[in-house]
């Protein structure tokens, strides 16, 4: 980390630049780059964030399981990048209500389907799409920004990593959008991956699977809690190996 930007720089085409935007952690360099890095670890270590998490992924993963219909053929791959994909709009942007999480998945969606297209920026084409679902994402996050500051922090719920940078107020406001679509662009295809293998490999070691639902219903049975808190996590050694 000495010597990123020194020895070395990351470069991407302009047209990778001109969607992920030139203030995210991915495009900027040097010593802008590291304080982005430390902003986003110090945002992810925070407690209030931690317990939101543990009760919004319980509650999206109740939620997706409910819509499965008996001997339906699931597409794990497209299940777990809905999973991901809405998990990421609630934490990133502090979003709670269905309606609100659904339409800015979609946008999500679209602009990481662009990110990895042919950058062909005419009508109908996942680039151009792209484009256009970044244009609204940013008006949508100036929006919540107007509203946070004009009506101050709600006091209940989770404010999401956006509430956290505008409290703090440590990037301006053309960089606080970058700065969460780059966390959403890092984030999402590898979330969705190691939910996918997880998956996989789980299944293919029944004795793997017995341990780790064994682990969580005893959890669950000492605790008479519904849902497992961010302490019962922490005293999951097979889960977190």
């Amino acid at each position: 980390m000495q010597n990123e930007g020194k020895l070395f720089m990351s470069s991407y085409p302009k047209s990778f630049r001109d969607l992920v935007g030139k203030n995210g952690v991915i495009t900027v360099q040097g010593e802008q780059q590291r304080k982005l890095h430390g902003i986003a670890s110090n945002m992810m270590r925070l407690d209030k964030l931690k317990f939101h998490f543990m009760n919004d992924i319980q509650n999206v993963m109740i939620q997706t399981l409910s819509n499965f219909k008996n001997n339906q053929v699931i597409l794990l791959q497209d299940v777990c990048r809905k999973v991901a994909i809405n998990l990421m709009v609630n934490q990133l942007l502090g979003v709670s209500s269905e309606s609100q999480v659904n339409e800015m998945a979609q946008l999500f969606s679209d602009f990481v389907d662009g990110c990895l297209s042919i950058p062909i920026n005419i009508p109908g084409s996942s680039y151009h799409t792209a484009m256009k679902a970044r244009e609204k994402i940013i008006s949508k996050i100036n929006n919540i920004i107007e509203v946070h500051r004009k009506n101050g922090a709600p006091t209940e719920g989770n404010n999401g990593v956006l509430g956290r940078l505008i409290e703090e107020d440590c990037l301006p406001d053309e960089a606080v959008a970058d700065f969460i679509i780059n966390l959403l662009f890092a984030g999402n295809e590898t979330t969705t991956k190691t939910m996918l293998f997880a998956a996989y490999f789980l299944t293919q070691c029944p004795k793997a699977m017995k341990q780790l639902l064994d682990e969580h219903d005893s959890l669950r049975t000492n605790s008479g809690e519904e849902f497992l808190t961010w302490q019962d996590y922490k005293a999951m050694p097979f889960t977190q190996c």
